[in-house]
């Protein structure tokens, strides 16, 4: 079981559980919201801004788009859902991402180990550690951002799918720890969620202020910059160079080229081999 008392006692958190199995712990703030108030959120019983729900398992995670997330237990499962505001929409993704390798880099002598996969996914020596699902639920006087995050801390992938155990990696792996001391992994979990609760509110206060801060936060952890990636594209932003005519980039499909890092206003940049400069709005990426 997580304690959730220190959690508590940080002061920021308003209102927190545990589950042993959920569906998804998204889900179960979404079913929590359709059971409160319409205008009167923060005056429910159990509903109050921000709102930590954590589960040791999950029996139907999710990802991004349509993937699933394998989450047993050992992965540090939680949604915090916190009131939406302006300045946060645009770069909600990218301060969660930072908040959370910030997390994992404490734990290491060489933080650099840690890096962002545009937009959002988390990696330790070039496996996955962690994903984001962040999702907006907006029907209400005022939406509701529910932050759902996965992170590997104690995770078995002796018993994981062939597909998911090549490309993931655990936080006590790495240390080379015991995951089989329930006492043990409870205690990681614990101190791994406190320390996330702590840099989520330090990220959100600062981008509430209008700082721009997180933009080269993320782009100095970019595990893409620099290297030839496949982009399958949903939604493209064109930009001419100053210092030649180019070609522009099509509104949809597969691209490939150089990346870039994140433009001023938060989209991944591409330069492909014609000298084309695109800016991914929505889609994904791999390398190649």
């Amino acid at each position: 079981m997580i304690h959730l008392n220190s959690i508590l006692d940080q002061g920021w958190v308003q209102s927190a559980d545990w589950y042993e199995t959920l569906d998804s712990t998204n889900s179960q703030i979404k079913r929590e919201l359709k059971e409160a108030t319409l205008d009167n959120l923060d005056g429910l019983g159990c509903w109050k801004s921000p709102r930590l729900v954590v589960a040791s398992q999950q029996t139907a995670g999710r990802g991004r788009g349509d993937h699933a997330w394998w989450s047993p237990s050992g992965c540090l499962m939680s949604s915090l859902a916190i009131m939406e505001e302006p300045n946060l929409l645009p770069s909600i993704s990218y301060i969660v991402a930072i908040a959370i390798a910030r997390t994992l880099e404490s734990e290491f002598e060489e933080p650099s180990r840690i890096k962002i996969k545009w937009p959002n996914d988390i990696f330790l020596d070039g496996k996955k550690i962690a994903g984001v699902l962040i999702e907006r639920v907006a029907d209400r006087s005022q939406g509701v951002l529910i932050i759902g995050s996965g992170i590997n801390v104690a995770v078995d992938f002796a018993k994981a799918p062939a597909d998911v155990c090549s490309r993931a990696v655990s936080l006590t792996s790495s240390f080379h720890v015991d995951s089989n001391s329930l006492e043990l992994e409870n205690e990681k979990m614990t101190q791994i969620l406190s320390k996330l609760i702590r840099e989520l509110q330090i990220a959100i206060q600062s981008t509430r202020e209008g700082s721009s801060w997180w933009n080269p936060e993320w782009t100095k952890r970019c595990y893409l910059v620099g290297k030839r990636i496949e982009a399958t594209v949903s939604h493209w932003e064109n930009r001419i160079s100053e210092a030649r005519i180019i070609d522009t980039f099509p509104p949809l499909g597969t691209v490939m080229g150089i990346c870039l890092g994140l433009s001023p206003d938060g989209h991944l940049q591409i330069e492909h081999e014609s000298g084309s400069i695109g800016r991914i709005v929505s889609g994904s990426v791999r390398l190649v």
